[in-house]
């Protein structure tokens, strides 16, 4: 079961790169959550990370929203 201490930090690192504006930064913090997710556990809030990459699949930038159409089917 994850820790609250690093599902905080976790919490805190997909809130600093949802407001950075930049997608490249959503999905990889998403992604380094999902990995350390899949070793931990899965917290109650998952949900939260999932949100912030499907809202990148809409992206006008095919990169982005092929980017964020993979990892929101990793987690699946």
């Amino acid at each position: 079961m994850i820790e609250q201490q690093q599902y905080s930090r976790l919490k805190a690192a997909l809130t600093r790169a949802i407001h950075s504006g930049k997608p490249e930064k959503i999905i990889a913090t998403v992604r380094a959550a999902r990995l350390i997710f899949n070793e931990t556990g899965y917290p109650d809030h998952w949900p939260l990370w999932r949100v912030a990459v499907d809202d990148l699949i809409f992206a006008k930038d095919d990169k982005i929203s092929e980017a964020a159409r993979v990892e929101s089917a990793l987690w699946s």
